[in-house]
C-alpha cells in the first residue's frame, strides 16, 4: 500500500493497474500508432481502464476525486510516471509535460 500524512492508501495491485494505465496513455500520446497497433493499444487502454475503475477496493466510494488521488500516489510511487497532459489547440492536439506545471488542484466529487 502506498500512503502518506495526506495521501490514501491504495493496494498494490491497483497502483500497478495504474502505473500500466499511464505508461500506455502516455504511449498512445507520444507516438500515435496507427493501423493494428493503434487499435490494439486503445482497445488494452479500455480494457486497464475498466480493470481500475472496477476494482474491489472502490466499493461504491469511487469518485473522481479519489481516482485523481490514484493517479498521483502511482506517479508518485518506485516505477511510475505522471500522466502527460493533451490539449487540443487551434485544431491540433498538444502534449504537455506535467512537470512544467504547477500543481493541480484535485477534482471535485
Amino acid at each position: 500500500m502506498n500512503s502518506g500524512p495526506d495521501t490514501e492508501a491504495f493496494p498494490g495491485d491497483l497502483i500497478a493497474l495504474q502505473q500500466r494505465w499511464t505508461s500506455l496513455f502516455n504511449r498512445l500520446v507520444r507516438d500515435r500508432p496507427a493501423g493494428t497497433t493503434g487499435r490494439e493499444q486503445r482497445q488494452a487502454l479500455l480494457r486497464l481502464s475498466l480493470r481500475v475503475d472496477s476494482h474491489p477496493y472502490w466499493g461504491d466510494a469511487w469518485s473522481m476525486a479519489r481516482r485523481y488521488a490514484l493517479q498521483q500516489a502511482a506517479a508518485a510511487t518506485a516505477g511510475g510516471e505522471a500522466q502527460l497532459i493533451t490539449r487540443y489547440v487551434d485544431g491540433h492536439f498538444v502534449i504537455e509535460d506535467p512537470s512544467e506545471h504547477g500543481p493541480f488542484s484535485a477534482p471535485q466529487g
